[in-house]
């Protein structure tokens, strides 16, 4: 038996309260007649307590219903045979698909890795009977909630990773939380070495630098150049906003982010704006202000955050500018590194990890991989179209029926 509801079950407080009515409700009296009360003195009233259930056959249906009615809303579920032989032939997977930067090289078949993963990605949904397919720059981080779709599931459970495994996409720690009846299969996209030198290119200050990074059997080689004047940051990218007495100091904090690389190209799309505690548009902005809505100012908050940035500052959004809110005036000596970290967010370029050209050798990857379990899993969450139900509010209907005629059934008169 399992329950597709099980909070329900809380329910059962209420068989109290037709105990309550029986212990509280006033009793009926039987009527006896009596030639005539003239002849004795008005007796003195004495208080009384009702201490006993009266009715104690029909106080049982009552609790019978309430329990019934509680159990047919806990959604249980008889787990058959039948039931457990199409749970164990199903299969459930996971699909991580993995986007991150270095997927968007060319594979040996003239393609980007990220389009080969998503054909991938499509033959094992032909062959599984219930699949989600979780496309992250992280692949690591979605395995946690793979498995906890998993679980939901009446079926065996397999988690598929679909990347290029550049070192540092996954480990064996990302894999330890897995479940033992999970099964773990890693699916490897090839992409085609990287030929030649690497640019990269960063800003800092209105010059942009450009480093040529050339991989080499025994080392690598990194050669910086600079290309003459860049373009400063597009205007309405980034906003600082601060009282009259600190506007000197958020002037300085600015200029002195300046000289801090930032990964081009950015993206002009975007804007940011930092608010200091003095800058006299703070209240108002708070006012209106909402939270964050769009994945990319999740993702900046993330990337200040990991950086140690931000802590407990307001971090809402206006419209579609970012607005931060720090704790620290303008002079503080972070200020500088908040602004660059906030143009940094802006950025386009990939991380200089998704740069790295080594992969997670194939022999590992198979020393990681494991067959989901034979048994499939006997739970709820898989079966919300199916219950049991219906025969418990049947009863409960019965119950009623007879409450109600056992209720109005004739009695002895009597009186209070």
């Amino acid at each position: 038996m399992i329950w597709q509801n099980p909070l329900a079950w809380a329910g059962l407080a209420f068989v109290a309260v037709p105990i309550l009515i029986h212990l509280l409700g006033q009793g009926r009296a039987r009527r006896q007649p009596f030639p005539t009360l003239r002849f004795f003195g008005t007796p003195r009233p004495l208080p009384t307590r009702r201490t006993r259930i009266h009715d104690l056959l029909l106080l049982l249906i009552r609790i019978a219903i309430v329990a019934a009615a509680v159990i047919a809303l806990a959604q249980p579920l008889l787990f058959t045979d039948a039931m457990r032989s199409t749970s164990d032939r199903a299969l459930a997977r996971a699909i991580i698909i993995d986007t991150s930067a270095s997927m968007l090289r060319q594979t040996p078949g003239n393609q980007r890795a990220i389009q080969t993963a998503q054909q991938v990605a499509a033959r094992f949904f032909d062959s599984t009977s219930a699949r989600a397919a979780l496309l992250t720059g992280s692949p690591a981080g979605a395995i946690a909630g793979g498995v906890t779709w998993l679980a939901r599931q009446p079926a065996r459970g397999e988690i598929v990773v679909i990347s290029d495994f550049q070192t540092g996409t996954i480990d064996r720690d990302d894999l330890a939380g897995v479940p033992a009846n999970v099964g773990i299969r890693l699916v490897r996209v090839g992409v085609r070495p990287a030929t030649g030198a690497l640019d990269t290119r960063s800003r800092q200050g209105d010059l942009e630098i450009i480093a040529s990074t050339t991989q080499m059997p025994t080392a690598t080689q990194i050669e910086w150049r600079s290309n003459g004047a860049a373009a400063p940051t597009p205007p309405g990218m980034f906003y600082a906003l601060a009282g009259a007495a600190e506007g000197a100091a958020a002037g300085a904090a600015a200029q002195a982010a300046r000289t801090m690389a930032t990964p081009l190209p950015l993206d002009s799309s975007r804007a940011i704006a930092i608010v200091y505690p003095a800058a006299t548009e703070r209240a108002s902005l708070l006012k209106r202000l909402a939270p964050l809505h769009t994945a990319w100012m999740v993702d900046a908050v993330a990337q200040l955050r990991g950086d140690s940035l931000i802590a407990g500052e307001a971090m809402l959004a206006d419209r579609d500018r970012l607005v931060l809110m720090p704790l620290t005036p303008a002079a503080s000596a972070t200020s500088a590194a908040l602004i660059a970290g906030a143009t940094r967010a802006l950025s386009l370029a990939p991380r200089p990890s998704e740069l790295d050209p080594e992969v997670v050798p194939d022999s590992v990857l198979r020393s990681w991989e494991r067959e989901p379990a034979a048994t499939g899993n006997a739970v709820a969450g898989g079966y919300d179209d199916r219950s049991d139900a219906r025969w418990l509010w049947l009863l409960a209907l019965v119950l009623l029926a007879f409450e109600t005629w056992l209720r109005r059934a004739p009695t002895n008169d009597a009186t209070d």
